[in-house]
């Protein structure tokens, strides 16, 4: 549940929107993977990041009413265009207590400084089982900090997903990166001691523009596992 009086008060209360929820991109695939859950009322939802363009009212279809999003610039809550239930906050720290969200979505790029700490909020705030939808740009070849997502991702248990989704959709380009960043990992040794554990991901491109990224679902364990 979360902390503040103003955020009881918005959960379930929002109200579906009439304008139109901009398609293409991560919006799409995210939709798709949506539609293969299983009809779950009663599941408690945050969207992260849930201005113009959300896709709560899909989320309140699949899972019911316990359904809120935040957004992080009041002013966009403000726009008469955002309706009730909606939420300003900082995603670092999220106004969310302890294992108390079913399912967390967030469907705006995070940048490699920020991931680490938002995985910890994420970890904190989810229920065992939950699950969170994050899109996570796939490493430049060209850039000086090479394979940063990846770096932080790899500590969750099932990393090598990325890999094989990337290499479906850039070939041999995405397995010569991936070597490259591999190369730094044998340098030292990283126990797997999240709970979190990539359970699907899919490069998507991202909105008007050539690059892509990764569309990847996370799930909390509710047991740590160590590999010997």
């Amino acid at each position: 549940m979360l902390n503040s009086p103003e955020a009881q008060l918005g959960i379930g209360q929002y109200s579906e929107r009439s304008d139109r929820i901009p398609a293409g991109g991560f919006v799409d695939v995210y939709i798709e993977i949506l539609s293969k859950y299983p009809e779950s009322q009663g599941k408690r939802v945050l969207e992260l990041g849930a201005g113009p363009g959300s896709v709560m009212p899909h989320l309140r279809n699949k899972f019911g009413e316990k359904v809120f999003g935040m957004e992080i610039w009041e002013r966009m809550l403000r726009n008469k265009k955002i309706r009730a239930g909606m939420l300003a906050g900082e995603v670092l720290p999220l106004p969310v207590a302890p294992n108390s969200v079913d399912v967390v979505v967030c469907l705006h790029p995070f940048e490699p400084d920020d991931l680490e700490d938002i995985l910890k909020e994420l970890e904190r705030i989810l229920t065992n089982g939950g699950e969170v939808t994050l899109v996570i740009p796939t490493p430049d070849v060209k850039a000086d900090r090479l394979g940063d997502h990846v770096e932080k991702l790899r500590r969750c248990a099932g990393v090598e997903r990325l890999l094989e989704t990337w290499k479906d959709k850039e070939g041999e380009k995405a397995r010569v990166i991936w070597n490259k960043i591999q190369k730094g990992w044998a340098k030292e040794e990283v126990q797997i001691a999240k709970l979190l554990e990539i359970v699907e991901a899919r490069t998507v491109s991202e909105p008007e523009s050539a690059k892509s990224a990764w569309m990847v679902t996370m799930r909390k364990k509710s047991v740590i596992k160590i590999p010997k």
